[in-house]
């Protein structure tokens, strides 16, 4: 019986090490395995939200039907959103036949500081509470590229510099 359970102790430390190495590995994955990352899901059609832009008028992601675009979801003071913002105006330079929206938790004055500040020229939406809920907010920033049909294509959850254009450039192809 003592062997046995030698043998299971050892087993269950040889999993447990090595599951440790697979997530130091691969921290983005295992985050996702273990924890509800909210959004939508690669396949799945974009929610096509209306909402206020940050200059008050009113956008809504069904304008962008029959285009290819990104969405961006983020959140005022999330710095990893904000270490995104000098990339998004060069990204979207660099690509222009793709349109961009940032859809932002935050107030609609935050944002228009972000927008003045980084010279965005895409929409940014202020999200209130029901597009929150729509978009099921729930990690910052996640980015979506939505084909000509509204359907997401590509999800990144946080922000890879690299990442993010090489899922553009598929988008190109």
């Amino acid at each position: 019986m003592k062997k046995y359970f030698q043998i299971g102790a050892l087993a269950f430390v040889i999993i447990i090490v090595g599951f440790g190495i697979w997530a130091y590995n691969n921290p983005q994955a295992a985050i996702e395995t273990f924890f509800d990352m909210g959004g939508n899901e690669e396949g799945e059609s974009i929610p096509l939200i209306t909402g206020k832009e940050v200059n008050g008028d009113t956008i809504s992601l069904k304008q962008y039907e029959g285009n290819k675009f990104v969405v961006m979801l983020g959140k005022i003071d999330c710095e990893v959103c904000q270490k995104a913002y000098p990339t998004l105006e060069k990204l979207k330079a660099e690509h222009p036949d793709t349109r961009f929206v940032l859809i932002g938790q935050g107030s609609p004055q935050a944002y228009a500081k972000v927008k003045k500040e980084h010279g965005f020229e895409f929409p940014l939406i202020s999200a209130s509470k029901d597009i929150q809920k729509q978009m099921n907010f729930k990690t910052f920033p996640v980015f979506y590229l939505v084909d000509k049909d509204g359907v997401i294509v590509k999800r990144l959850n946080g922000f890879d510099k690299e990442k993010l254009q090489n899922i553009l450039n598929e988008g190109e192809s």
